[in-house]
């Protein structure tokens, strides 16, 4: 398996342009992708960025933390409308 390093993070990243804000959940026990390179992807941004680090969690999220996900997906999505999370 091939894990983005440093190196390969300008290589492998597809870069989002025009300010699209972007949540990137990580799990900390992912061994695809390291730590440090998930957490600088923000530096190849431009619009609102959040890194969010989910404990426990490997490189599949849906399926090893699928409430988790859904909650910093549904939060995001509040918070960029004004709403409360009331769901």
């Amino acid at each position: 398996m091939t894990s983005i390093d440093d190196g390969d993070l300008d290589a492998e990243l597809l870069l989002a342009d025009g300010g699209a804000a972007l949540r990137l959940a990580f799990g900390d026990e992912d061994t695809a992708v390291t730590g440090e390179a998930a957490a600088r992807c923000g530096e190849h941004l431009t619009g609102d960025y959040e890194f969010v680090e989910l404990s426990g969690v490997g490189h599949w999220i849906p399926e090893q933390a699928a409430d988790l996900l859904a909650a910093a997906i549904v939060s995001r999505v509040d918070g960029a409308h004004g709403g409360g999370g009331s769901r």
